[in-house]
């Protein structure tokens, strides 16, 4: 798993500053985007969205309201996806809360008449004909017909440098597609997207640069969990091999040796320090 920030984008005061927290909305397998992918983060989505009731026993769920929500559009009513953490609480359940979640539409489930708003939103992942299967969305990595990033992403950092608000980025994977996703973004920052042409996030404009970069290594890293203890490795994006046999306790730094491909790591095996520097760092 790997983690990565940019720089601050300061274009107001502090005080506005927003946090962006990204995630790809796909994995991607090579030169293409896995549609299944994306249909079970739909519906996943619809799950947490999906508002109704439960039985007497607890163990069966009803829609009650066939608009999809954040908030809770009546007293009493909670989400699908609350009711499987319910229903089927703990990671020896895992498998089959997600089964169920990612199946949450389809004919015969629960959220069945939801159908339609799944239909809308995988829509808005696909990318427009114009671009589909062109030069400059292959030089971008998008080699199918769905987008990698979503666009909701997009249009959410051009909104924010319109209302000169003061914001960071920093992504999250479980996966190892964090340099596609820089790739991207990086496209995006420097006006090379064909969805987005007119963007500029890359200083030339005198705003701040919000391009990726893997050159720092203090500004990406991965995490390692064992029982015993969690450790941040700076300067990779995945767990060094050395890790594999650590008990928790060893300082992490003994097991690591520098790694020619980003550099030396190093590693912070107490993570609240980290997670506070990086929010004051985020916030400068």
């Amino acid at each position: 798993m790997g983690c990565q920030s940019s720089k601050q984008g300061s274009v107001s005061s502090a005080e506005n500053h927003t946090k962006v927290e990204a995630f790809a909305a796909t994995e991607q397998g090579g030169t293409s985007v896995v549609p299944e992918v994306q249909e079970d983060i739909v519906n996943s989505v619809l799950a947490d969205t999906a508002w109704g009731d439960t039985s007497a026993d607890g163990t069966t769920w009803t829609l009650r309201c066939r608009e999809p929500s954040v908030k809770t559009p009546k007293k009493g009513l909670v989400k699908y996806m609350k009711f499987l953490d319910t229903r089927l609480p703990g990671p020896e359940n895992k498998k089959e809360r997600d089964r169920l979640a990612t199946s949450f539409t389809d004919n015969g489930q629960p959220g069945e008449l939801l159908a339609k708003h799944f239909q809308l939103l995988r829509s808005t992942l696909l990318l427009p004909e114009e671009i589909k299967g062109t030069a400059a969305a292959k030089e971008c990595g998008l080699h199918g017909d769905s987008a990698f990033i979503i666009p909701a992403f997009f249009k959410l950092l051009l909104q924010l440098k319109k209302d000169r608000r003061s914001f960071s980025l920093v992504f999250r994977s479980f996966g190892k597609e964090l340099e596609e996703v820089a790739h991207e973004l990086n496209m995006f920052c420097e006006g090379r997207h064909p969805a987005y042409p007119e963007a500029c996030f890359d200083g030339t404009d005198g705003q701040p640069d919000m391009r990726l970069s893997f050159l720092a290594p203090e500004n990406f890293g991965a995490y390692y969990r064992v029982d015993e203890g969690t450790a941040l490795v700076l300067g990779t994006l995945e767990p060094p091999a050395a890790l594999q046999n650590w008990d928790g306790v060893q300082p992490v730094e003994e097991l690591l040796a520098p790694e020619e491909s980003f550099g030396e790591l190093s590693a912070v095996q107490d993570t609240m320090p980290r997670f506070d520097n990086l929010k004051s760092f985020l916030q400068q």
